[in-house]
C-alpha cells in the first residue's frame, strides 16, 4: 500500500467512527422494531444505502485511486510528504458527507423514518425516537444535502486530481 492509501485507511476509519458516535439518538439500525414498523424498516433501508454500503464502495474507489509506486518515503521531499498527507487524509471526509446526505434524506420525509409523539405506542415511548424528540426541521433538509455532496465531491475530487508520488 502507497503512503496515501495508509494514510486514508487509518483516517476513513478514524472519521467512520466519528460519525458513527452520532447515530445512537437517531437508532438509524433499529433492527427489533423493523419486524413490526414500517416507518423503521425505511429508516434502516436508507441507513444501509448511505451509513453502510456507500461508503463501503467511496472506500473501495478511492482506495484504489490512491495508488501508488514510489514507496520509498525516505528519498521525498517536504513537498511530496505534504502531497501525500492531502492525498491520503482529505478524501476520508467523503464520510460526513456521507452522513449530511443521510440526515437530509431523513429531515425531507422525517414522516417516513419516525412516528410523531402522538402515533408512538406508550410500549415504545424511551425505546423509539420520535420526529419532535429528535427536533427534525423540515426547513433543512437541503442545506444537509447540500453539504454531504460538498464533502462527498471534494474529498472525491481531491483524490483524484492530486498527483500521485
Amino acid at each position: 500500500m502507497s503512503i496515501a492509501q495508509q494514510l486514508f485507511v487509518v483516517f476513513f476509519a478514524i472519521f467512520w467512527g466519528t460519525s458513527s458516535n452520532a447515530w445512537p439518538r437517531w437508532k438509524p439500525f433499529h433492527w427489533p422494531l423493523s419486524l413490526r414498523y414500517g416507518n423503521v424498516r425505511r429508516r434502516i433501508a436508507v441507513s444501509m444505502l448511505f451509513l453502510n454500503v456507500y461508503p463501503i464502495i467511496y472506500f473501495a474507489a478511492v482506495l484504489a485511486i490512491l495508488n501508488g509506486t514510489d514507496t520509498n518515503s525516505s528519498a521525498w521531499a517536504f513537498s511530496t510528504w505534504i502531497r501525500e498527507v492531502i492525498r491520503g487524509v482529505v478524501p476520508a471526509f467523503a464520510i460526513f458527507g456521507l452522513y449530511r446526505i443521510w440526515l437530509g434524506v431523513i429531515e425531507f420525509r422525517a414522516g417516513w423514518f419516525y412516528l410523531t409523539a402522538e402515533l408512538l405506542p406508550d410500549s415504545l415511548v424511551g425505546i423509539e425516537p420520535t420526529s419532535e424528540a429528535l427536533h427534525i426541521d423540515r426547513r433543512w433538509w437541503w442545506g444537509n444535502v447540500l453539504f454531504g455532496v460538498l464533502y462527498l465531491a471534494g474529498s472525491f475530487l481531491t483524490a483524484l486530481l492530486v498527483g500521485s508520488a
